[in-house]
């Protein structure tokens, strides 16, 4: 109540200062207007033009109008939430009343930050023209210096649209085989949606790789050929279009299934809907065709338009007009609730409503991801057509638009399997149909886990692969890095790729097997814990190390390169790989585990200890040193301390910064392994509880193998700008 009353407060006295600023600026005017005029009249000139009297009390009226506006529009939106707070503080209205128009009211409040900048750029001059001078110059360039700021967007679209259109395939066949399994649905339902998965697995198969071959086309700066650009035209809006259909007619028929209710199964009939989906198909194809008679691309462009503004006014009217039916269903069942009466409205046909309300809503975010998916697209068409963009500009962004237009055909399946729950079943069953062989109650339970373990594993494999190799390549050729640090992060990114190359395929043939109960040879599985421990204790043992490397160098400062050799370093690694082989060969003399598990748990809490006193006596080092070197630059005092030693110093605390961070993520990797196995070891927990979470501790372990890369090329500038050079390396050498 304390708070609801200082604001009301406020808001009162925001008000009232508002009208008695804006009366004032009203007066001043008025004031000034009448002394030009009696200045006009008398022609009189006293040190000011009339020229530039009247054009300062024109702007200064503009500027004053234009805030008005803002001001009137702050009132809109604010006044109604004042007037509600201050009735219902007054006892004028009930708690009922106040709590069902509150959400109204709160979302027109924040509706005034949103219509600010449009009043700013509508009403007032200058910054209208400066948003417009932003827009034009924002891809204004030449020929071919600037074309060369144009190629990491052509870079980039095509190395996404090469993940997404495999992505896109795989999601949308599985999606189709689980519509097809799902007898839930009703057939007209299955049909619409199978014919709009069938447009995206078309988008992926087909248009994107076209998509990427022309953008391939430009970074080499090739002439594309009229009937190669036609044909493609043609192919991507045929099956876009397609899409765009298929998604409006699902909208359509999710409203005739809310509105008609009953009559919806003799209305809506499976010959008639697989006529719509022929109508649809055919009427893309026609629209599509209009490029070959087209010579400008503008004709088509133009219908293209039209029909895509016809398709969203549509949407959004059968929209509303369920959101209308659904409301005034659920007020008829709540009267018939509450009164007990089943007049017309039996339990069945309660139950179907609300069947088809969970139908509506999981179609509606397909729904609204289309429309997010499709709207930048249409707004670049309309406003090249409008001739408010120039055509480089067009053509710069063009690419991210039609990438986020086909990124709506990956989207869809995902839709489909989160908010429509039958299809989710389904795909859940065919899911464990994959891999499950057996009827055991304890795998049964474990299904889910070893499912996502799998999945998960197979694409962090492949990319703990693909980005240590990148390092690796990226850190030989770092010139500015020391010797020693070279080495060792090269030695921790080689046992990073032993994870991705070797641990985790075989983990996954593990996981494999227990989901087909298959039971796993002694030897196999041995030899499987063996590479495990070896590589995950040399990454560990290499993190170990690196820390230490850095807390020496920022202890040591300038004798580090006499203490800590290139051929001490050497012996180190050496040492390193030396010690895990002999720490994973120890589960072949020991039958049951224990020793090795036990050896592992001490050796994982002596490196945890030794990281955190070496992070902590970095931290203390850099923190001494630091005021040693604000005190000498306050006193104006290089003593003993050279511009080259604070250089050097700074360049030392980044790189102690950056394999910080990689330290920090090896313990969020690790720590849940090691509170695992200590439970486990400890007797806190059983061993069906231990097993199953194994799975995802095991999967977090593997993890830093990816994201050690990630850390090297975001904290360690010396390696960014390497693998920057190399990266532009690999695209000049594609363009020519």
């Amino acid at each position: 109540m304390i708070s609801q009353f200082i604001g009301c407060v406020s808001v009162t006295v925001c008000l009232i200062l508002v009208v008695i600023v804006y009366w004032r600026i009203y007066i001043i005017l008025k004031r000034h207007k009448n002394q030009i005029e009696e200045l006009l009249i008398q022609e009189v000139q006293q040190g000011v033009k009339n020229g530039d009297l009247s054009n300062f009390l024109r702007k200064l009226r503009r500027s004053a109008l234009g805030t008005f506006y803002a001001c009137i529009v702050f009132l809109i939106c604010y006044l109604p939430s004042y007037i509600l707070s201050f009735l219902f503080m007054a006892r004028l209205l009930s708690s009922i009343s106040y709590n069902n128009a509150w959400p109204h009211t709160t979302t027109l409040f924040f509706l005034n930050s949103s219509l600010n900048p449009v009043i700013y750029c509508w009403k007032m001059g200058p910054i209208r023209r400066a948003l417009m001078d932003i827009m034009r110059g924002i891809s204004l360039y030449g020929t071919s210096a600037d074309f060369e700021d144009f190629r990491p967007a052509l870079v980039a679209n095509c190395v996404f649209n090469s993940f997404l259109s495999y992505t896109n395939i795989f999601l949308n066949i599985i999606t189709i085989q689980a519509i097809m399994k799902t007898v839930l649905l009703p057939k007209p339902l299955r049909t619409l949606l199978l014919s709009l998965v069938a447009t995206d697995v078309g988008v992926g198969l087909l248009v994107q790789p076209l998509y990427i071959s022309t953008l391939a086309g430009r970074l080499k700066q090739k002439r594309i050929d009229c009937i190669y650009d036609k044909g493609l035209s043609v192919v991507t809006n045929f099956f876009c279009i397609s899409s765009f259909f298929n998604v409006v007619t699902i909208s359509v028929d999710r409203f005739l299934a809310v509105h008609l209710h009953l009559r919806y199964q003799e209305h809506v009939t499976h010959k008639r809907v697989i006529a719509a989906v022929i109508s649809t198909w055919l009427l893309s194809a026609i629209i599509s065709s209009y490029v070959f008679w087209d010579p400008l691309f503008i004709i088509s462009q133009v219908i293209g338009l039209v029909i895509i503004t016809g398709c969203f006014i549509l949407v959004v009217i059968v929209y509303w007009r369920i959101y209308i039916v659904l409301k005034r269903h659920k007020n008829q069942m709540e009267e018939l609730q509450i009164q007990e009466v089943q007049q017309g409205v039996q339990n069945g046909d309660l139950s179907n409503i609300l069947k088809l309300r969970k139908s509506a809503f999981g179609t509606f975010y397909a729904c609204i991801v289309f429309l997010i998916c499709y709207l930048p697209s249409y707004i670049l068409s309309f406003l090249f057509l409008a001739r408010l963009l120039s055509s480089i500009s067009y053509y710069k962004a063009w690419p991210y638009t039609t990438t986020l237009f086909f990124l709506n055909s990956s989207l869809n399946p995902i839709i489909y399997c989160w908010k429509m729950g039958s299809i989710r079943r389904t795909l859940m069953d065919i899911m464990r149909g994959i891999f499950f062989f057996g009827t055991s109650a304890d795998v049964d339970d474990f299904r889910p886990a070893l499912v996502a373990n799998c999945v998960f594993n197979s694409f962090l494999s492949y990319i703990t692969i693909i980005s240590n190799i990148v390092t690796i390549h990226a850190i030989r050729k770092t010139i500015l890095l020391p010797k020693p640090l070279r080495t060792l992060l090269l030695s921790l990114a080689a046992s990073d790729v032993g994870v991705g190359l070797l641990v985790q395929p075989l983990y996954i043939s593990t996981l494999v097997s227990r989901l087909k109960q298959k039971r796993i040879d002694c030897i196999s599985h041995k030899g499987l814990f063996a590479i495990i421990t070896f590589f995950c204790t040399s990454s560990l043992l290499n993190v170990v190390t690196i820390s230490v490397d850095r807390f020496l160098a920022v202890h040591l400062h300038l004798r580090y390169q006499e203490r800590v050799t290139h051929k001490r370093v050497i012996a180190a690694v050496i040492s390193i790989w030396l010690l895990s082989a002999i720490i994973s060969s120890s589960v072949f003399w020991n039958p049951l585990f224990i020793i090795s598990q036990v050896a592992g748990f001490v050796n994982m809490t002596v490196c945890l200890i030794l990281v955190v006193i070496v992070y902590w006596r970095i931290y203390i080092v850099i923190k001494r040193h630091k005021i040693h070197i604000e005190g000498l630059q306050i006193q104006g005092v290089q003593q003993g301390v050279q511009n080259g030693d604070l250089s050097n110093f700074l360049k030392l605390r980044k790189s102690a910064l950056g394999t910080f961070y990689v330290c920090i993520v090896f313990l969020i990797c690790y720590l849940p392994s090691y509170i695992l196995s200590f439970l486990f070891l400890a007797r806190l927990l059983s061993p069906i509880s231990f097993y199953e979470a194994l799975l995802y501790t095991t999967t977090l372990f593997f993890l830093n193998s990816s994201l050690n890369p990630v850390i090297y090329c975001l904290k360690m500038g010396a390696i960014r700008r390497t693998l920057i050079d190399i990266m532009r390396g690999i695209v000049n050498r594609f363009r020519e």
